[in-house]
């Protein structure tokens, strides 16, 4: 967060990735969840935001000397603009999955319904052959 001379706020949030539109686009609710937080906040004075941005850092050489990673990059900055409408109804949807009924688990058709089977430990173990 940077407070600006105006008196309101930028929400910078820093990603390490090779920045593509798509991909800088994937974070486009995760700002709007920070400004609606900022402005909304549960206790405390509201902060208004008038900017949303990524700073994308895509590192061009990498060293590791001792303890530290060192890297080389030139950052670049994406602006997100600002569109709530857009953001509510993504909360809504999301608001609507979870809310909704949950569909049958197949493991022949979905990968997490299969790993969530592979890992989960039975509720009950048999200590004893049953004859």
């Amino acid at each position: 967060m940077h407070y600006r001379r105006d008196g309101t706020y930028s929400v910078i949030d820093f990603k390490i990735t090779d920045p593509t539109d798509e991909k800088i686009q994937k974070f486009f609710a995760q700002l709007h969840a920070y400004k609606f937080a900022l402005e909304n906040p549960s206790y405390g004075e509201p902060k208004k935001v008038s900017k949303m941005g990524i700073v994308a850092i895509n590192p061009e050489e990498i060293a590791f000397p001792g303890n530290n990673v060192v890297f080389k990059s030139k950052p670049q900055w994406f602006e997100i603009e600002e569109d709530m409408d857009r953001f509510y109804a993504f909360i809504s949807e999301v608001s609507d999955l979870l809310n909704g009924s949950v569909p049958p688990e197949n493991p022949d058709t979905c990968k997490w319904c299969y790993y969530r089977i592979c890992t989960t430990k039975p509720k009950e173990v048999q200590q004893d052959i049953p004859f």
